[in-house]
């Protein structure tokens, strides 16, 4: 009888083991041992991010327990960039995904067009839609809890259709909790 108990105790500390290893986590194994000889466990999870942004150009991941960061360029072209987000935080924590720009676009014949004249259309669960400030820094979705989401995000300014110049600009993605 002895014997099955043990059987039964190592079978569990080991799913425990496999299920942390699988997940990335923390973990402890706390017998209770009592009358009941049940066992317990706490896993305990880390803060996770992984940001991956695909562009025409690019195909870029980053990934971290404090957040995820990615820098590309930026185009006004209306050309998509998929953004995928993988969040393991607390079922009650906001995760935010902001974009910084660094200063007005420039096109390869020296001209300049204004950060504030270019509006991004977001499209997926969360994702939201608006115009840059001068600051260049603003929230592009919003989260609440962990899971995985998917989107895309289309830059426009009006004078790049009416030139057909090609402006663009540095650009970092930063996925976080707030």
């Amino acid at each position: 009888m002895r014997m099955k108990r043990d059987v039964a105790r190592y079978k569990a500390a080991s799913l425990t083991l496999f299920l942390a290893i699988l997940t990335g986590t923390g973990w402890a194994v706390s017998p209770a041992m009592g009358e009941s000889n049940a066992m317990s466990f706490t896993v305990n999870l880390r803060e996770w991010f992984v940001l991956e942004v695909q562009t025409s150009e690019a195909n870029l991941e980053s990934s971290g327990a404090a957040g995820a960061n990615v820098t590309t360029t930026m185009s006004p072209d209306g050309i998509p960039a998929r953004i995928k987000a993988l969040t393991v935080v607390a079922n009650s924590q906001a995760v935010e995904l902001r974009v910084q720009v660094f200063g007005d676009l420039v096109s390869s014949s020296g001209e300049t067009l204004p950060l504030s004249e270019v509006s991004w259309a977001g499209a997926g669960d969360g994702f939201q839609s608006g115009r840059f400030t001068s600051s260049g820094s603003t929230v592009l979705a919003r989260w609440v809890g962990p899971g995985y989401h998917e989107g895309t995000v289309q830059y426009f300014s009006p004078k790049t259709n009416a030139t057909g110049e090609k402006y663009v600009q540095r650009i970092v993605y930063s996925l976080m909790s707030t």
